[in-house]
């Protein structure tokens, strides 16, 4: 994330993380990261990670893990151009987290941050890796929250947040988040249409759900089944 960004809205990746791998995210730090020290991270990375763990109704848990190969991996990169601090990959095809954040140390030789100031961008990173992002107009692959407004300045996922420190999710960052990992799949709330036709009619019927699940694309929280029975 670097200064000179501006977020315009809060927006989604196309990828999410599937309903199987939601509640049991494995963290882990590279042997990269320092262990003490201005440079080591691993405090803020558990206090990020306990950030995303405190969200009501929401399926996202994360468990801090020093096992090999975590879901996401926290390492350095030192060539991370500007005045980048840190950066993160996406969600993947198949259901998983963005795999990598990746910390540039040589920043603190710019400007030494704070711990809360940590928390606040590993919280931020985390949330790439989780689908969250902050596109502009211009960019199409960026998917629109229903829910959020254009401008929230206060989210984690506002892209100008180098010098701040950590002090919440903002209302509408609770609304995305449970919005795209409901901690309960949707409910049926009623069924309607011709759901007994005699042989070679044409029949339907309308499940209309109390809220939209994460991993369907629907237009409004209502599912429509039609068929034609032969015989």
């Amino acid at each position: 994330t670097t200064e000179d960004q501006v977020q315009l809205r809060q927006f989604r990746t196309a990828e999410l993380i599937s309903y199987s791998n939601q509640s049991n995210i494995t963290v882990g730090v590279s042997n990269l990261m320092p262990t003490s020290g201005v440079d080591n991270w691993r405090t803020e990375i558990q206090k990020a990670i306990n950030n995303w763990n405190s969200i009501t109704g929401c399926r996202i848990r994360m468990i801090y893990t020093t096992s090999a190969n975590p879901d996401i991996q926290i390492t350095v990169d030192n060539t991370l151009q500007g005045h980048t601090v840190a950066k993160a990959s996406w969600p993947k095809t198949g259901g998983k987290p963005g795999p990598t954040i990746w910390v540039n140390l040589k920043y603190a030789k710019e400007r030494e941050l704070t711990s809360s100031e940590k928390e606040h961008h590993m919280t931020h990173e985390l949330g790439h890796c989780l689908g969250l992002r902050h596109s502009y107009p211009e960019i199409p692959e960026g998917v629109k929250i229903p829910g959020t407004p254009d401008v929230d300045q206060n989210s984690v996922m506002y892209s100008g947040i180098i010098k701040k420190s950590w002090a919440g999710f903002s209302p509408y960052d609770l609304i995305a988040i449970r919005f795209l990992y409901p901690a309960e799949l949707p409910k049926v709330t009623d069924i309607s249409g011709l759901q007994r036709p005699n042989v070679g009619e044409y029949a339907y019927y309308k499940a209309v759900l109390d809220y939209m699940p994460n991993e369907v694309t629907l237009k409004a929280s209502e599912i429509t089944y039609n068929w034609t029975v032969t015989g």
